[in-house]
């Protein structure tokens, strides 16, 4: 950010100021000066942002308005020191905001846990970083939000939750139900709860034992049925009983259960209920013959589901690639299944929607790519243009489209071909020339120009790319912008003294990225490791290189799958012909899914969900002797 559009902020009315004062981006020494503003939003908006400099927090946590020292209590990268005199604040809403920040020291938590007010000891209950002990007397406060709080800390120990899951409060034994920490012989009890909305969280854990799922699949409440229905480590014999359950909504949880056995599945195929039959449809465990019949089912919905399932069998897709409805010829034609000659009569369907499903699937023959990428709908070329098959010749012309959305993906393609990519890094669009920035195929001298770019989203692709040269990303590693910086600390190919130094970076997000970062030196992972903030201690903690490294991440293990904690959802592994993963609303193969951790991660920094893969398949592998 130039000097000028700074002072234009800082000469801005306070809706400017105080949008600027929460952006992450904005340099450091304008978040200097919004921390001194006049208007207590501005500064509260500074006191809240991680970018904010240590210094300039250190004076918010002093600040004569309680909503700024509270947002300086919550924000992760307030130093230490403020921060333990903030959980001393007279005003019981900052202390409760330091008592929920993870970066809180451990005595002052101690403290927190102690305070008078429940809505503290409530956040301190909450808090990972709280000591064990404190946790444990936590457990047995005499306000039962407080001692939620504690049954739902993945940190609480073990002890502490088997007389949480004994709790007289409903709320605080169902949060131990949700908890996968809570022992088995706690969660055992806890299956057989007279509240159904514990019973059901119990029934939803992946740590319950089996025989309580058994029992708790066969509940008098239809909730907890089926919340047993979708869980994969609910036993195979229980599963084919859900499967034949009176109530839809047992059934369809049943059938979209990667785990439910093949016969029940089967069964499932035919059942009365379109939405059971489209679950089961979609279910990549179902049986190929029951695929068959569903993809001739009445119900548009459920021939969709069996369209865009890759165990389909490939007459079956052929069959729905003709489809009367266009969703479902869509669906196939999305399908990496579908034989090629469907494809390829896809690619000329009256229906833009269903080209554009076939230009974006890699199945797609190299002839019927190359005339899709003259499609008259911009939203086909689009897609074309984003196909690592399209070919090289029709990816050159693409690089040429008048539409900018074409030109970017094709820019983001690394099957685009060096020249046409060195002419999409000069495009006058930033947006085209960030993608080209981002591409590992981008030849080095584009790559270097790129880096160099008045736009800072190109420049932070072109940090995070590891193709970009070494002098160029130890140029960006000293980048103005925090966003930047912290992509070329992310980056594998940062050279190591860049790396070092980004490792000492005034903005924890910086440090975190190096401390995620597998090439960062070993003595700089060690001081990372001691950082003051949580978050940058966790990454280095869980980083193969930093010395003493051991991997303390928790698995489940079902009779077919392994399954790890994600970044947000549990990430399963399925052992079956072709494994295949879920994770969230995913299900697809290793291919799909990494397609999704870089697409989802572009802005981000992807190196942690692949780390993440890399361990579930490793747990995987050992599991079932791959």
């Amino acid at each position: 950010m130039k000097q000028e559009e700074i002072d234009k902020i800082l000469n801005g009315d306070s809706d400017v100021r105080r949008r600027a004062a929460s952006n992450p981006s904005t340099p450091a020494d304008a978040l200097t000066e919004l921390a001194k503003d006049s208007n207590w939003n501005v500064r509260s908006s500074a006191a809240s942002n991680p970018s904010t400099p240590a210094d300039a927090l250190t004076e918010l946590a002093k600040d004569s308005n309680w909503n700024v020292r509270s947002s300086a209590a919550s924000n992760p990268s307030t130093p230490a020191d403020a921060l333990t005199e903030l959980a001393k604040d007279s005003n019981w809403n900052v202390r409760s905001s330091a008592a929920s920040n993870p970066s809180t020291p451990a005595d002052a938590l101690t403290e927190l846990a102690k305070d008078s007010n429940w809505n503290v000891r409530s956040s301190a209950a909450s808090n990972p970083s709280t000591p064990a002990d404190a946790l444990t007397e936590l457990a047995k406060d005499s306000d039962w939000n407080v001692r939620s709080s504690a049954a739902s800390n993945p940190s609480t120990p073990a002890d502490a939750l088997t007389e949480l899951a004994k709790d007289s409060n409903w709320n605080v034994r169902r949060r131990a139900a949700s908890n996968p920490s809570t022992p088995a012989d706690a969660l055992t009890e806890l299956a057989k709860d007279s509240d159904s909305d514990v019973r059901r969280r119990a029934a939803s854990n992946p740590s319950t034992p089996a025989d309580a799922l058994t029992e708790l699949a066969k509940d008098s409440n239809w909730n907890v049925r089926s919340s047993a229905a979708s869980n994969p480590s609910t036993p195979a014999d229980a599963l084919t009983e859900l499967a034949k359950d009176s109530n839809w909504n047992v059934r369809s949880s049943a059938a979209s259960n990667p785990s439910t056995p093949a016969d029940a599945l089967t069964e499932l195929a035919k059942d009365s209920n379109w939405n059971v039959r489209r679950r089961a449809a979609s279910n990549p465990s179902t049986p190929a013959d029951a695929l068959t019949e569903l993809a001739k089912d009445s119900d548009w919905n459920v021939r969709s589901s069996a369209a865009s399932n890759p165990s389909t069998p490939a007459d079956a897709l052929t069959e729905l690639a003709k489809d009367s409805n266009w969703n479902v010829r869509s669906s196939a034609a999305s399908n990496p299944s579908t034989p090629a000659d469907a494809l390829t009569e896809l690619a000329k369907d009256s229906n833009w929607n269903v080209r554009s499903s076939a230009a974006s699937n890699p199945s797609t023959p190299a002839d019927a790519l190359t005339e899709l990428a003259k499609d008259s709908n911009w939203n086909v070329r689009r897609r074309a243009a984003s196909n690592p098959s399209t070919p090289a010749d029709a990816l050159t012309e693409l690089a040429k489209d008048s539409n900018w959305n074409v030109r970017r993906r094709a820019a983001s393609n690394p099957s685009t071909p060096a020249d046409a990519l060195t002419e999409l890094a000069k495009d006058s669009d930033w947006n085209v020339r960030s993608s080209a920035a981002s591409n590992p195929s981008t030849p080095a001298d584009a790559l270097t120009e790129l880096a160099k770019d008045s736009n800072w989203n190109v420049r932070r692709r072109a940090a995070s790319n590891p193709s970009t040269p070494a002098d160029a990303l130890t140029e960006l590693a000293k980048d103005s912008d925090s966003d930047v910086r912290s992509s070329a600390a992310s980056n594998p190919s940062t050279p190591a003294d860049a790396l070092t130094e980004l490792a000492k970076d005034s903005n924890w997000n910086v440090r975190s990225s190096a401390a995620s970062n597998p090439s960062t030196p070993a003595d700089a992972l060690t001081e990372l490791a001691k950082d003051s903030n949580w978050n940058v201690r966790r990454r280095a903690a869980s980083n193969p290189s930093t010395p003493g490294y051991t991997d303390t991440r928790e698995y489940v293990i079902g009779d077919n799958y392994v399954a790890t904690q994600g970044t947000n959802h549990l990430w399963y592994k399925y052992n079956s012909k072709k494994p295949f993963y879920t994770c969230g609303c995913f299900i697809g193969s290793r291919e799909q899914l990494l397609i999704r951790i870089i697409s989802l991660d572009m802005s981000e920094n992807p190196y942690e969900r692949l780390r993440i893969l890399e361990q579930l398949d490793k747990k995987f592998d050992e599991t079932f002797n791959k």
